[in-house]
């Protein structure tokens, strides 16, 4: 039930109602353990008098608040929704707007973790560093949120999102997620139907998702991105590498992988891992920039020059810092943590789908052989998986929606999702962007 057994209230910080907060218990299982903050932001209803309800979004992260999509709501949604929804974005625990954030490796941490020690250990040595690595990064985690840590679940925050239903003195309320916001929309919608009326699930993906099938699906996604970076580049006569794309790409990998890049002693070395990251999730790729700095730093590495690779590793980790409790959220709800390595063959099922991408990293990252980057495997907080299945039976109509080149979060882990809801429509967007919705003016995105 979302009732505390006593009346839910918003106290709002400004007089336009558009920032407030909520007490919450801190153990939904026992209330006795003392109360927490949830914040939230509001834009209210254009038209009050042709109001239909409140508009829940969360952009993702995990730990993404979703006050930005308040912020910019005008250049986001519709005339028509900006009348007639209250756009609500509610801070998910452990993030910097709530009371008690949590804190997992800063940006330089971050960095070291990737980039000194081999995520492809396949040399005398290099298993035990990287072990000694990640028991030494979960301890930091550890130490630094010994409070929190048991509480940052995504079910934590499902259960917050109930009360501020209740706060807000709504009966239902719709949602709009994207990639990790469409499994908290899920999951909401499982725990209290009753209480989503309507529902959008973008670049949507499932937590529970089997790590074969994840690893499989990214794959053949980055497979996809790998192919289509060799293509731009041949095709284009002002493309800075000179000579065979891939050729450039796999020397590069190569040397990264025989000694750390490091031109400039000022930034972070970039080692393989660190490569593979740059390419793959750099902030550029998810906002479909043009791949034309890839290809300089590229070209320029290849030439004995790793300055731009280095800069545009550091700005990958930062932008994966800006998201402090990613690691904790993911961790606590990873359900793989005691389970069976991965296939010993696993290698040999991914070269077979993904011959490029396999040929570019031979030795496939750690995340492909045991659990979730060998990170979740040793957390130290108690373990709160999703509900199984994310049914969201009884609640309002859910519409799914995947890119069909997204390497953040592949198509197959949209269609898993899809599959598991009792009663979900699909729309599959041709694109490589991460989410579609209004993602730009492209005819498919217009269209979506």
């Amino acid at each position: 039930s979302a009732s505390t057994g006593r009346p839910m209230t918003v106290e709002w910080t400004d007089d336009s109602r558009r920032l407030g907060s909520v007490e919450v218990p801190l153990d939904h299982d026992d209330p006795s353990a003392g109360m927490t903050t949830v914040r939230l932001r509001r834009a209210g209803a254009r038209d009050p008098d042709r109001r239909i309800g409140v508009l829940f979004v969360n952009p993702g992260g995990p730990g993404a608040t979703g006050f930005s999509v308040v912020d910019r709501a005008p250049l986001i949604f519709t005339r028509e929704i900006l009348q007639r929804f209250d756009i609500v974005a509610v801070a998910p625990r452990g993030t910097d707007t709530t009371v008690g954030s949590v804190s997992c490796l800063s940006s330089d941490e971050r960095a070291e973790l990737e980039s000194s020690v081999d995520w492809s250990p396949d040399a005398p040595g290099e298993p035990e560093a990287l072990e000694a690595q990640i028991r030494a990064a979960v301890q930091r985690c550890a130490d630094d949120n010994a409070e929190l840590l048991d509480h940052v679940s995504t079910m934590d925050t499902v259960h917050d999102m109930a009360r501020v239903v209740e706060a807000l003195g709504e009966d239902q309320v719709s949602y709009l997620g994207v990639s990790y916001g469409a499994p908290l929309g899920a999951a909401f919608a499982t725990a209290y139907p009753e209480l989503v009326r309507a529902a959008v699930l973008d670049a949507a993906y499932h937590p529970a998702y089997d790590p074969v099938e994840v690893a499989r699906a990214s794959a053949v996604s980055e497979e996809t991105r790998v192919a289509k970076l060799y293509d731009e580049c041949d095709d284009n006569p002002d493309c800075p590498i000179d000579g065979d794309a891939r050729a450039a790409f796999e020397r590069v990998a190569r040397a990264a992988d025989t000694q750390p890049l490091q031109s400039d002693p000022g930034l972070p070395p970039v080692n393989e891992s660190a490569f593979y990251s740059t390419i793959f999730f750099h902030p550029d790729v998810y906002r479909g920039v043009p791949d034309g700095p890839l290809f300089r730093a590229v070209a320029d590495a290849d030439t004995g020059d790793s300055t731009a690779l280095q800069r545009r590793f550091r700005d990958t980790v930062r932008f994966q810092a800006s998201l402090p409790a990613l690691i904790p959220i993911n961790c606590i709800d990873w359900p793989y943590r005691d389970s069976s390595p991965l296939p010993i063959d696993l290698p040999e099922q991914l070269a077979d789908d993904s011959p490029l991408l396999s040929s570019l990293f031979p030795a496939p990252p750690v995340e492909y052989r045991s659990s979730s980057g060998g990170i979740c495997e040793h957390w130290p907080a108690r373990p709160e998986p999703l509900a199984s299945p994310l049914s969201a039976d009884g609640a309002g109509p859910v519409l799914v929606r995947g890119s069909t080149e997204d390497v953040v979060t592949p198509i197959g882990s949209a269609e898993f999702l899809r599959n598991e809801l009792a009663d979900a429509a699909m729309v599959y967007v041709e694109s490589d962007l991460h989410g579609s919705y209004n993602m730009s003016t492209a005819p498919e995105h217009r269209c979506a």
